[in-house]
């Protein structure tokens, strides 16, 4: 789902079933405290990419452009065209 970064946080402090969230930051010292208050826990973070996302398409597509929202679409399966994400 695509959520803004604080209702995923939220959804981290108050939903069980969420069990990771990914997002632009590491914790800050305040939300840390709050989870090892609260839960007696700190989620742990990674870094897993820095400031890109990289785009391949076919030689052959018709797109000349998109948009983030339109990757958006595509990525949670909203759109209504017969292209394939590949990760």
């Amino acid at each position: 789902m695509y959520k803004p970064e604080a209702a995923c946080l939220k959804d981290l402090y108050d939903d069980p079933a969420t069990r990771m969230v990914i997002v632009t930051r590491s914790l800050s010292a305040q939300e840390a405290r709050y989870f090892d208050d609260t839960l007696q826990y700190v989620p742990r973070s990674e870094k897993i990419a820095s400031d890109a996302i990289a785009i391949i398409i076919n030689i052959k597509s018709q797109d000349s452009i998109f948009t983030l929202h339109g990757l958006q679409e595509q990525l949670s399966g909203e759109a209504n065209n017969n292209k394939k994400i590949v990760f």
